[in-house]
């Protein structure tokens, strides 16, 4: 199954009756309840918000993956870059399972928070 949002396919063939080249595409859209069934099928759990505070932070985290992933993907790149290059944080680094093409990543993103909590546990 494919499980891109968007698929298309292109046909190309010939008009029968005018004997011309014809280029034919189809666009499936499938639905969210097609999308999450097809990643069932591959082993993946799907977990939904149940409360308020989840799906807050669900469309939070939506909204931070496609600023990364999309909207700043060289800048983010660049950052990530910069601290593993520099060796002095542990809190970025490259984990195995990428592809030539794409990496994965840990990155640890503590907030003055947890700074604050360490500071008092001292």
């Amino acid at each position: 199954m494919n499980l891109n949002s968007l698929t298309c396919e292109t046909k190309i063939g010939t008009n029968a009756s005018s004997n011309t080249p014809e280029c034919a595409t189809t666009i499936t859209t499938l639905s969210e309840r097609e999308i999450k069934q097809g990643l069932q099928d591959m082993g993946v759990d799907v977990l939904e918000p149940e409360s308020e505070k989840e799906k807050l932070m669900a469309e939070a985290l939506d909204a931070f993956s496609s600023f990364i992933l999309h909207d700043e993907q060289d800048k983010c790149q660049t950052i990530l870059d910069t601290h593993i290059n520099s060796g002095a944080s542990s809190s970025v680094g490259e984990l195995q399972g990428g592809s030539d093409q794409h990496s994965i990543y840990r990155v640890l993103i503590s907030d003055d928070d947890d700074e604050e909590d360490r500071d008092n546990n001292k």
